[in-house]
């Protein structure tokens, strides 16, 4: 209210006669605020409690409160349809972490009402998704070129060569960047160092979201992956001295394990040796083990990290590379199907890689999937370019390849090289008939 007023019709102010029963002196206002007294606006039967009434400013009105139930009344949310509950969920990405409850806003929030989304919390490695999800983007910390971890650049002729033989030691953690510094008992170092003197590549393996350590002896298992049959066994050891580790590079299982029928998956979740490997292969193993609980291990270093996440099929020593969870569910079912999946297939181990890449230009050509049904016979090399002679789907085949490198997406801002290899020719060999003279 102003203090004074111009009359209507006069160029003279007037002022107006102070309220009667203040001695002529304007009120002064209350120290504590008022609270306004308004007619409630809660419809009743809308199921939430009448608003709390706001406190006033002194000398100024109120402004209206509302009741949300006065607007939108409540809604049984299972009702809701797919397109309904696809536009209630898109809302602005909320901080890792983040555990509390969202409102969220949509274009139907007028009609459908707002719900409350109580968001999971999240476990170590859930955080983890594939690098490269979107077109472009690069993970914070990942210093691979771009497109390693989502499977746009080729895989192939990539798997790890000196891995023949394999022992696989059980332990919980934490692993250090190389196995040699890891604290680890006497008795599984004194394991990877024989191991690693023969020529078998040794490899620690814990379950998925475990870290129980396990019981009485060492639990270890040991694979042949070059053999004409590749084989897996397992047993529990006392100490080193009672695995035969010189019997298991002359091809014969040791006599303190048991042979095994199931394949056994490691995904490689060396976080120590590379980010990478953790960030993607966390949550990739446990889903994979969700699937094949008894069958599947987290691993130290495969080799590859740029290619994380890493699978290893065993006994056969398959390796896959930018794998996703889909991907490894698939090469997981047609590996115990005793097929291969070509997409993202790195090759197999034990053998140089121009062999690998023989193997999948043949598999392509021919269309063999079956685990055993490609393989080289023979091969030489001359300089960079490597002929071999492989078998597949009842036939033989010539085939010669050379290296090849590849720019990276990120042209030359990147150091790293993707050295991969080319077909040069691929040719079907006429089966050979011997004449024999008939018997008399």
């Amino acid at each position: 209210m102003r203090r004074a007023s111009e009359t209507p019709g006069s160029g003279t102010r007037v002022r107006r006669a102070a309220p009667t029963g203040t001695g002529g002196a304007r009120p002064r206002p209350a120290l504590l605020r008022q609270t306004v007294s308004r007619p409630s606006l809660h419809r009743p039967g809308c199921g939430d409690s009448p608003p709390t009434r706001l406190p006033a400013r002194p000398g100024r009105p109120s402004p209206p409160v509302f009741s949300p139930a006065y607007f939108r009344p409540p809604i049984d949310n299972s009702s809701l349809t797919p397109v309904d509950t696809n536009l209630l969920t898109r809302t602005r990405r909320r901080p890792y972490g983040f555990t509390g409850t969202a409102r969220l806003r949509c274009p139907l929030r007028h009609t459908l009402g707002c719900i409350r989304l109580v968001l999971p919390k999240s476990r170590r490695g859930d955080r983890a998704v594939a690098t490269g999800s979107v077109a472009g983007e690069a993970a914070r910390g990942c210093a691979h070129p771009r497109g390693c971890h989502t499977g746009d650049l080729p895989v192939l002729a990539s798997a790890t060569v000196g891995a023949r033989f394999w022992l696989l030691i059980e332990h919980s953690g934490p692993w250090a960047s190389h196995l040699e510094d890891c604290r680890l008992p006497e008795d599984v170092h004194t394991l990877i160092k024989r191991a690693t003197h023969l020529g078998i590549r040794p490899q620690l393996i814990r379950r998925p979201g475990r870290r129980n350590p396990h019981g009485t002896g060492i639990h270890v298992m040991v694979a042949d992956s070059t053999a004409a049959q590749p084989w897996l066994a397992e047993g529990v050891i006392a100490g080193p001295d009672d695995l035969d580790m010189d019997a298991l590079v002359a091809g014969v299982v040791p006599e303190s394990c048991i042979l095994v029928s199931e394949p056994v998956f490691l995904v490689c979740t060396h976080a120590k040796r590379n980010a990478c490997c953790a960030r993607i292969g966390l949550p990739l193993a446990r889903a994979l083990a969700e699937m094949l609980p008894d069958r599947v291990w987290e691993t130290s270093h495969v080799g590859g990290d740029r290619y994380a996440a890493n699978l290893v099929c065993l006994p056969h020593g398959l390796y896959y590379g930018s794998m996703s969870q889909a991907a490894a569910i698939a090469a997981a079912d047609a590996y115990r199907s005793g097929e291969v999946i070509l997409d993202r297939f790195r090759g197999r181990a034990g053998i140089p890689e121009p062999l690998q890449a023989a193997e999948h230009f043949v598999r392509s050509h021919t269309g063999e999937l079956s685990v055993g049904g490609v393989a080289v016979e023979s091969s030489r090399s001359d300089g960079d370019t490597t002929e071999a002679f492989v078998r597949g789907s009842d036939a033989r085949f010539r085939v010669v390849v050379e290296p090849m490198t590849l720019t990276t997406p990120c042209g030359t801002a990147c150091a790293d090289t993707i050295t991969t290899y080319r077909l040069v020719t691929l040719d079907r060999l006429a089966p050979v008939r011997y004449a024999t003279s008939a018997l008399t």
